[in-house]
């Protein structure tokens, strides 16, 4: 991904489909409550190899629109994914979320909590639904502490109902309701997104190129952290970043600066109000901070290179020089979660743009095996939610995929870019094609630096086989 050419106008953020979830629960032998979570299938679309509630999206046969729809989907979806039959009148609503837009399919989730029937059991069995590998029940306390030491995945919505859970002394049911309530609306009032602890992300609406309509701003760190690439001028995303920085200052953080990925506009926008109005420092490459010098006039900054370290007490950050999207790009390895944090240099809705201009394509392949090499067990892009440990392979195979596609398209004879572009990129209807050119481009200026392909420096821009 990249910032969005002024020609190409911006996606459309995804609409949420309604769904509904439901946590049950039941009273464990010490008297705690045990709730019971579902693991998603390894080849699911959506946060594959999760530890999460059971629920589903609202279909047809709920009666979508009229009242009580979201009710008889728990209801549905709960006896479908583990057999338990728990009748409409022993739900209770406790607040409504919405999926973040970094996932490219989103929900309007209603969340329902209900007490097991007396003696239930999910037992040992595969569950009925393919969806799920296993199912458990399991005390509130112990699968947030399997969460916080990395033991299992949960999605984001989870750790913070949790921990209302898990509160002592053991919650009625009506306290309970009202405390998850509670909590759903914090979250969408100032989320706290973690798939890993101390690793917060907030989707920010930004200048960025299509499909994508937001950049990933993370707050990654332990009591000191950092923000990483607040790339938005908006007011209202702007507000909500305020409001989530406080948030974490109301759990004792303390930002220690702004890390800036690169210094493409989705990714800078917003860093030099933040950074003035928190009076903190900009951290970035030399090169990042050379080109942004006008922006920061002011603004303390320090320069970042490969190896270095960020301690922010609990967790540290580990500086990777990854430049071929850009000049000066990095990216960020914790070590203590075993995270990348990624920038441009993947992406959760399609391949990363090389712009011939700034950008480098035998740079970026470098980069990615760098990357590839660390078998990091997360990936966390700047666009879309987080990525398997497999993605830089995926990544590399996609681009010399397209590269041996480029080099098929040229023969002897001289071939315009516009042509070469087109041929490439034919089974891609949605690229635009400035994109597509640009891409195009990139790989043939490659191809040149090995000697396979050559200019003929015409105004078309014409290509052929050396």
């Amino acid at each position: 991904m990249s910032e969005r050419p002024h020609d190409s106008p911006p996606a459309e953020v995804p609409t949420p489909r309604a769904s509904s979830v439901g946590i049950v629960i039941r009273k464990g032998r010490n008297g705690r409550w045990q709730v019971l979570l579902g693991l998603r299938a390894r080849n699911a679309r959506f946060l594959p190899g999760h530890w999460a509630f059971l629920g589903g999206r609202v279909d047809d046969i709920d009666r979508p629109g009229e009242e009580g729809d979201f009710l008889r989907c728990v209801v549905r979806e709960v006896r479908e994914e583990s057999r338990l039959r728990i009748h409409e009148d022993r739900w209770i609503e406790v607040g409504e979320r919405v999926t973040p837009p970094f996932f490219p399919v989103r929900y309007r989730t209603k969340f329902f909590l209900a007490q097991a029937p007396e003696g239930a059991s999910v037992g040992s069995r595969k569950p009925p639904s393919d969806e799920l590998e296993a199912l458990r029940f399991v005390p509130a306390n112990e699968a947030h502490d399997e969460w916080r030491r990395g033991a299992i995945m949960m999605p984001p919505v989870l750790p913070p109902l949790l921990s209302v859970i898990a509160e002592e002394p053991v919650l009625d049911l009506q306290q309970l309701a009202t405390g998850l309530e509670k909590a759903n609306t914090e979250e969408e009032r100032a989320p706290r997104v973690e798939f890993v602890p101390g690793i917060w992300v907030l989707p920010l609406l930004s200048e960025t190129l299509p499909p994508a309509t937001h950049t990933n701003c993370y707050l990654a760190g332990g009591q000191s952290y950092v923000i990483v690439d607040p790339g938005s001028a908006e007011t209202d995303e702007l507000a909500l970043l305020r409001t989530v920085i406080s948030r974490r200052k109301g759990y004792g953080g303390i930002a220690r600066g702004i890390v800036l990925t690169h210094h493409h506009r989705d990714h800078v926008a917003g860093a030099a109000t933040i950074a003035r109005e928190m009076n903190i420092p900009v951290k970035a490459h030399p090169r990042t901070l050379e080109l942004l010098a006008e922006q920061l006039n002011g603004i303390e900054t320090e320069a970042l290179a490969d190896g270095d370290t960020l301690d922010l007490e609990g967790i540290s950050l580990n500086v990777l020089e990854t430049p071929g999207h850009a000049p000066g790009h990095i990216a960020l390895y914790c070590p203590d979660r075993d995270v990348v944090i990624a920038g441009d240099l993947l992406s959760g809705f399609s391949s990363i743009l090389i712009n011939p201009e700034d950008g480098d394509m035998s740079e970026y392949l470098t980069s990615l095996r760098k990357v590839r090499d660390m078998r990091a067990k997360h990936v966390f892009p700047s666009h879309g939610p987080p990525l398997p440990p497999q993605a830089p392979d995926q990544a590399l195979d996609h681009r010399l995929h397209r590269e041996s596609m480029v080099r098929s398209a040229l023969s002897r004879s001289p071939k315009p870019l516009v042509e070469i572009a087109f041929d490439v990129y034919e089974d891609e209807d949605n690229i635009p094609a400035t994109v597509s050119r640009m891409q195009t481009h990139a790989h043939l200026l490659r191809l040149q630096a090995r000697g396979i392909a050559q200019s003929a420096g015409d105004e078309m821009n014409s290509w052929s086989l050396t």
